[in-house]
């Protein structure tokens, strides 16, 4: 984990750690996690599983195998597990802060790439959209941290629990024939992979009695599966799919209203997203374009909802309108069904100087090409007085010839998310509240202050076990993703 002033540094993979390392977490303070989530775990267990923690030895290993595993009756979780997961842990942070989905996407890619060559993982782009003041970007760290420590937790949490479901569900003995990673036969491969899922659900009911959520792991399976991919013994376990839907399974059984929720699943990466089955290089420059290409929308965005409250617009129509203009962009990069008068319309513009384009022609040629009114709407402020023509060239030729991975990265959430007028209360309320009453993400914004509590809140240990002997174990009826 992180120290309040740290900032992530590049990572060795599946290598033991120097012995002179003393930027990283210690093996003691790795261990003091350890122990402190054990009791967390122990709380609310029955007393079969409180005993199996209590004489359940813990050591942590360095041998530069990124995993935890069970030898004998001992749990062994590697110093290179724990810090790839401090690792990830920050880079999720950033993302759920940023509500950007982007942002983890790219971890997962980045992983496949470093493992495919240097075995070097290096932090990602935060990419600042906003010009953050000192004391803005000291509240936003601090959102951060609060949440990587809190996904640590909770993926370490359910990784100590899965280990000791092995122990207490005494899969040992359950398997005649070769351990996970050796050659067996198929229903051998095939019992190894329900004795995986089988504690994947003792772990996810252990962790939601500790309050640690479960549902933190589905992002965590991406990494572990492409590690295996990697190595070659993915099809010794569970895919993130099959894992992910063992704790959904859990999650509606303990959860009341859960299981009638409109969704099915806690959302994995979507299918169109799936770095494992695409070399990673590739898509690793593909992914970092769309968040570059987000980044500059959330300053085009900003640019122009400064221009309409600038002009005096009351806050329902700067709302309305800076809305328009994202849904604008989602559908001029989607693709056009006519492009010819569009070609038409750069083909007049790249005659300047010699002469300069009419921009009526230029409206009338936007309007054949048979885009939605948001994506007409943006052309013609770009060929409004004064035109900035490289900015209208640029606009028109990616109307002409869409990147259809923009497109996915024009998320409503992630621009007023980014948004710098989400310091300011007033006017992200109205950017808010002019959202569709569909976009979920978006009405759980809440505006930024640099006073107050943060997002989340994050507890002393004992605080959290005097919660937990206080709770009475019952979940409230399950209304929000």
């Amino acid at each position: 984990m992180l120290g309040e002033d740290d900032w992530p540094r590049p990572l060795a993979l599946d290598t033991p750690r120097a012995f002179d390392d003393d930027y990283r977490t210690s093996i003691a303070d790795y261990m003091f996690r350890i122990q402190s989530l054990l009791r967390l775990l122990a709380i609310r267990a029955s007393p079969d599983v409180r005993a199996a923690l209590a004489r359940t030895p813990i050591r942590v290993v360095n041998r530069g195998r990124t995993e935890a595993f069970v030898i004998g009756t001992t749990i062994h979780v590697d110093v290179a597990f724990l810090d790839l997961l401090g690792f990830f842990a920050f880079e999720q942070a950033v993302g759920e802060v940023k509500s950007d989905s982007f942002h983890v996407l790219e971890f997962h890619v980045a992983y496949a790439a470093a493992l495919a060559t240097n075995r070097r993982l290096d932090p990602l782009e935060v990419y600042n959209t906003a010009a953050l003041s000192v004391a803005q970007f000291r509240r936003l760290w601090n959102e951060t941290q609060v949440w990587a420590a809190t996904t640590f937790d909770s993926i370490l949490g359910f990784v100590l629990a899965h280990e000791l479901g092995h122990l207490v569900l005494r899969h040992a003995t359950a398997v005649d024939g070769d351990p996970p990673g050796a050659s067996g036969a198929a229903g051998g491969a095939l019992r190894r992979r329900e004795l995986e899922l089988e504690a994947d659900r003792f772990a996810a009911s252990l962790c939601l009695d500790a309050l640690l959520p479960p549902a933190h792991m589905v992002a965590w399976f991406h990494s572990t599966e492409l590690r295996r991919l990697h190595y070659g013994f993915s099809g010794d376990y569970p895919s993130p799919k099959q894992r992910d839907a063992a704790i959904q399974s859990v999650y509606a059984d303990r959860l009341p209203g859960y299981a009638t929720m409109p969704w099915t699943s806690i959302p994995p990466l979507p299918p169109d997203r799936d770095m494992a089955q695409v070399d990673p290089l590739t898509s690793l420059r593909s992914v970092r374009e769309v968040r570059q290409f987000r980044q500059q929308l959330v300053c085009m965005f900003d640019g122009y909802v400064d221009a309409l409250l600038q002009s005096g617009e009351p806050l329902s129509v700067v709302a309305a309108l800076g809305l328009d203009f994202i849904e604008g962009w989602r559908r001029l990069l989607e693709g056009v069904p006519n492009s010819a008068p569009l070609s038409q319309a750069l083909a007049l513009i790249d005659r300047r100087p010699s002469a300069t384009p009419d921009i009526a022609e230029l409206g009338a040629l936007v309007d054949q090409a048979g885009l939605a009114p948001p994506a007409v709407e943006l052309l013609r402020s770009a060929l409004s007085e004064p035109v900035d023509w490289d900015t209208a060239r640029g606009w028109l030729e990616l109307a002409c010839h869409p990147r259809q991975q923009f497109a996915l990265g024009v998320e409503l959430d992630y621009v007023l998310a980014n948004t710098k007028h989400r310091w300011d209360v007033r006017v992200f309320a109205a950017l808010r509240d002019a959202a569709p009453a569909d976009a979920r993400r978006v009405h759980r914004l809440k505006p930024h202050a640099l006073e107050g509590p943060l997002s989340r809140q994050r507890l002393g240990l004992e605080e959290r076990i005097a919660a937990l002997k206080q709770w009475d174990g019952v979940y409230p009826i399950f209304t929000e993703p």
